[in-house]
C-alpha cells in the first residue's frame, strides 16, 4: 500500500477531515513566549467519531534562499531545547473531546529569537482514494522565544533579476516577521502581487511583480505592507516605500 505524508502549516485555525475520520483542530496556531519560565497551552480538539492518536516534534526553524525563494530546511532539535512540550503522544483522545498541550519555555537568547516548528502527527493514517494510498497529515505550527531586546525591522526594495522585476523583503531584526497583503500603488490605485509570509532574521524574500505591472507603473513605485506584529497578531502597521526605477 502506498503512503504518503503531508505538511501543512498553520496559519490561523485550521482542521482537516480524513475520509473515513481522523480530524481534528489545534489551536491556537502560533505561540510566542516573551519570557522564560512560563508555560502556554495548546488546544487539541478531535472533531471525529473516532478515537485520535497523535504523536509530536520539535524541530529547529530554518530557512534558506533558493533562487530567490525562501525554502524551508528544518531538522530535529539536538540537545536540549528551550521549549519543553508535553505530552508527546497523545493516545485515545475521544470524540468530540480536547487535549491540552503545554509548552513550557526554560532560556531565551539575549540577542537573537529562537524559533522552532513543533509538528503534530496524526498516527492512524486512513485510506482516501479508491487506490488505497495512505495519507500521513502532519501540521507545523511556531513556536518562538523573543530576546531580551526585540528589534523587529526589515527592508524593502525594488530589484531586478535576470530581467525580471521583484520586491525584496530583507530582514534586518533579530525576530521572524510576519509580512502580508503586499501591494504596489500607482495613482491611488492599489496593485495586489502576492503575500511574502513569515521570513526568519537574516533571510531575504523576493516576491515578483507582474511584467505588465511593472511596465505600467512608470517613474514611481509606491509599495505598501501590512505587517503583523509578533506578540499580538491582531495588531497590523502599514509601512510605505517610494522607489524610484
Amino acid at each position: 500500500m502506498k503512503k504518503i505524508s503531508l505538511l501543512l502549516g498553520l496559519c490561523s485555525l485550521v482542521s482537516y477531515s480524513f475520509a473515513d475520520g481522523g480530524s481534528f483542530t489545534l489551536f491556537p496556531t502560533q505561540v510566542v513566549f516573551e519570557n522564560p519560565g512560563k508555560v502556554k497551552e495548546i488546544t487539541l480538539v478531535n472533531l471525529s467519531d473516532s478515537l485520535l492518536n497523535t504523536q509530536s516534534t520539535l524541530k529547529t526553524y530554518q530557512q534558506k534562499s533558493v533562487n530567490g525563494r525562501i525554502i524551508e530546511s528544518n531538522a530535529l532539535v539536538g540537545g536540549s531545547p528551550a521549549v519543553i512540550v508535553t505530552p508527546v503522544v497523545m493516545q485515545n483522545v475521544a470524540p468530540n473531546s480536547k487535549q491540552s498541550i503545554r509548552l513550557l519555555a526554560i532560556r531565551q537568547n539575549p540577542e537573537s529569537e529562537i524559533v522552532y516548528r513543533y509538528y503534530v502527527k496524526n498516527l492512524n493514517p486512513r485510506s482516501v482514494d479508491s487506490s488505497g494510498t495512505q495519507f500521513e497529515i502532519e501540521y507545523g505550527m511556531v513556536i518562538s522565544i523573543l530576546p531580551q531586546h526585540v528589534n523587529e525591522s526589515y527592508n524593502l526594495s525594488y530589484v531586478k533579476l535576470n530581467g525580471k522585476p521583484y520586491i525584496k523583503t530583507t530582514n534586518t531584526g533579530n525576530v521572524h516577521v510576519l509580512l502580508k497583503e503586499v501591494y504596489l500603488q500607482s495613482a491611488g490605485k492599489p496593485v495586489a502581487i502576492g503575500t511574502v509570509g513569515r521570513v526568519l532574521a537574516n533571510q531575504s524574500m523576493y516576491l515578483a511583480v507582474p511584467p505588465a505591472v511593472d511596465k505600467s507603473l512608470g517613474a514611481q513605485i509606491q509599495l505598501k505592507v501590512a505587517k503583523a506584529g509578533l506578540i499580538n497578531f491582531d495588531q497590523e502597521s502599514q509601512v510605505q516605500l517610494t522607489i524610484s526605477k
